[in-house]
């Protein structure tokens, strides 16, 4: 008679640390990873403004209802403007050509990917800074000063994300 091991529960491959896979998240280089973060931040915004959006539409249905302030519907309405280029459609093309053309090419990565990595941690540290200046009525037409200057030097490190990725260049 012949004994038959039977396979262990524990896989093979060696188990990440919560915080080294966190880490690799923060300091990747792979293409599909970078991509994948531009498409799921870019959810995230989706939802936020998608909220802002339903909230000032329900505002604008009855007179009788005041959500917010008279002053600041102007800055919510420049929110949602600016969240919607900047902070959705914008960040979700660049992750999905960064996720997806080097495979329809036959890359294996992206030249450069260190500046897309930067170019997304611009993208992020640039709309935190946004929703900060928005939340402490720094938008447009905003009565904190110094948050207005923090609104339009947000938007233009937001918008700068999208010259980093133009330098990019794929690497057969």
């Amino acid at each position: 008679m012949s004994a038959v091991s039977a396979p262990s529960a524990v896989s093979s491959s060696p188990s990440i640390p919560v915080v080294g896979a966190i880490g690799a998240w923060l300091t990747t280089t792979d293409h599909k990873r970078i991509g994948r973060l531009f498409i799921g931040l870019s959810v995230i915004w989706l939802l936020g403004v998608s909220v802002v959006s339903t909230i000032l539409g329900f505002e604008r249905v009855a007179d009788a209802t005041n959500a917010f302030d008279v002053n600041a519907v102007p800055q919510l309405f420049a929110f949602t403007r600016v969240g919607l280029m900047f902070g959705v459609a914008l960040p979700m093309l660049i992750g999905l050509a960064v996720a997806v053309v080097p495979m329809q090419v036959g890359a294996r990565s992206i030249a450069v990917a260190r500046v897309a990595s930067l170019g997304f941690w611009a993208w992020a540290a640039g709309s935190a800074m946004v929703i900060v200046s928005i939340l402490g009525n720094g938008g447009p037409g905003g009565g904190n000063v110094d948050l207005v200057d923090l609104y339009l030097w947000d938007s233009a490190l937001v918008s700068s994300d999208s010259s980093l990725h133009r330098c990019r260049f794929v690497r057969r």
